[in-house]
């Protein structure tokens, strides 16, 4: 067996991390390794970093510009960061040339259903139907179209039939029936089906057997409120603003913040970025960029006002290398900025900060419900941990506003709902942006979210997802203690 084989099976079983360094020791050897750069441009994909994916996946291209894979990994990338139409470009590169490929007409399905395109997908999807077994891929696809289209026992029918025919204890394949699982959840939950929409998102979590301590979230909270005192932090040097201006929402998953951030999307002078990794990414570089073997936040202190402007300018240049619109206004809704505001206070000093809020009960189920990404968010699959890491955000979030020198605005899900233009005015106007009606008619633009929330911003406001919890109170009384209904 090939090197480059024993890599593609230690992927495809799911070992990432082991795939990983396989790709690096490869590429270090022959740096133009075109099965490594697809694997390793692949794999940063999947951690969320589709500019670090973008940059490996067209090196990729750059060996043989008419691969499949390399096309429909370039095609998943651009598709991760919502650009529908450059990812679909890809897709039609393949089938130009395979007009067959099973692969690239679920990817451009996929896409087209995320663009709420979901008629157009179906009738791209109708030749696979007849596959037997039915790839994952597929059957999510085809289930979320019928979904869409109120065809919800034929979509349920697809999702038991693929769960039957895709068995394997392997961590892909339980990675496949965690998707499966949690789409036939959300169905029935649709359906009024509740205690078997809770029964199936136990099982789709219970299949990733993820190892977590909630002690690993308050730790994390503990060192930043410890280490960005008040007194501290007035001694901390900040960055020279730049021409642009700078919105960062923060919020926990499932709280509104893919909703906000489309809102300010709408408007005529903003751009929104999405969940881009880049600050974390440039945060998490300090000991290597500072030369300094010290851990976060620690080495902050060492960071000038010279290098926070090169960070700052690092982060800029990524935003335009990465084909965002030029824009007065960014919004960057990443779900790790609560715990990154201490050193977004050092680099945007006049940044905006809005926070958004939902009733933790109905944030707390939806998230449990929702599939989300285990490496990112492993407290979210255990009603226990997931409020514990509740508490200790809140905690977070009050000592930011208490010691760091920015503009914060809390905008609250329901308030959103119940009065959503009083809100959007409010909104803008913290932003000091004038007044623009498009951001009422924001499921009209044209931009394609790529997130958990895509199918929920696609439409006009509603409320059916407020008391939600209230169908599951006997399974999540660690959430119910959180909130005191007076």
């Amino acid at each position: 067996m090939t090197p480059e084989q024993t890599l593609e099976g230690t992927f495809r079983a799911g070992n990432h991390a082991r795939a990983r360094q396989m790709a690096v020791d490869i590429l270090q050897r022959n740096p133009k390794n075109k099965t490594a750069l697809q694997v390793l441009a692949h794999i940063a994909l999947l951690l969320g970093v589709s500019s670090e994916a973008l940059t490996i996946a067209t090196r990729a291209l750059e060996q043989d510009d008419k691969d499949p894979r390399t096309n429909l990994l370039l095609a998943e990338i651009h598709g991760a960061r919502g650009h529908t139409e450059m990812a679909l470009s890809y897709v039609d590169r393949v089938l130009k040339t395979h007009p067959n490929d099973v692969s690239a007409t679920q990817v451009g399905a996929r896409l087209l259903e995320r663009a709420g395109l979901w008629e157009d997908a179906t009738q791209l999807l109708e030749p696979l139907t007849a596959l037997s077994p039915k790839p994952h891929l597929l059957a999510l696809t085809l289930a979320r179209c019928w979904m869409r289209a109120g065809k919800h026992d034929d979509a349920l029918r697809l999702l038991d039939e693929t769960l039957t025919q895709n068995n394997s204890e392997t961590p892909a394949a339980r990675q496949q029936q965690n998707k499966l699982k949690s789409l036939k959840a959300h169905i029935l939950d649709r359906t009024g089906q509740h205690d078997e929409a809770w029964r199936e998102a136990s099982e789709a979590n219970a299949l990733l057997h993820i190892k977590y301590s909630p002690q690993t979230y308050t730790n994390e909270v503990d060192s930043l409120i410890a280490w960005f005192t008040k007194e501290r932090f007035e001694n901390l040097r900040r960055a020279q603003a730049t021409g642009a201006s700078h919105v960062f929402i923060v919020g926990m998953p499932r709280s509104g913040t893919t909703l906000t951030e489309q809102i300010l999307d709408a408007h005529a002078n903003v751009t929104g970025l999405g969940e881009i990794k880049d600050l974390d990414v440039l945060a998490r570089m300090l000991p290597k960029t500072l030369q300094m073997k010290m851990p976060l936040p620690d080495i902050i202190e060492y960071a000038d006002e010279t290098r926070l402007g090169h960070m700052v300018e690092s982060y800029e240049r990524g935003i335009q290398e990465q084909g965002f619109e030029k824009a007065e206004l960014y919004v960057n809704k990443n779900l790790r900025n609560a715990f990154l505001l201490g050193y977004i206070a050092m680099m945007f000093p006049a940044a905006k900060i809005v926070v958004c809020s939902r009733d933790l009960r109905d944030t707390g189920v939806s998230s449990f419900m929702a599939g989300m990404n285990p490496g990112l968010f492993p407290h979210l699959f255990d009603v226990e941990h997931m409020a514990s890491a509740m508490r200790d955000y809140q905690r977070l979030l009050a000592h930011w506003r208490e010691v760091l020198p920015l503009d914060f605005l809390e905008v609250q899900y329901e308030d959103l709902v119940d009065d959503q233009e009083a809100q959007t005015r409010r909104l803008l106007e913290f932003c000091e942006l004038n007044w623009d009606p498009a951001c009422l008619k924001f499921w009209e633009s044209e931009r394609t979210v790529m997130t958990l929330s895509y199918a929920q911003v696609t439409r006009p406001m509603y409320a059916n997802s407020i008391g939600r919890y209230k169908h599951y109170s006997k399974h999540i009384k660690p959430l119910l203690e959180l909130v005191s209904d007076d």
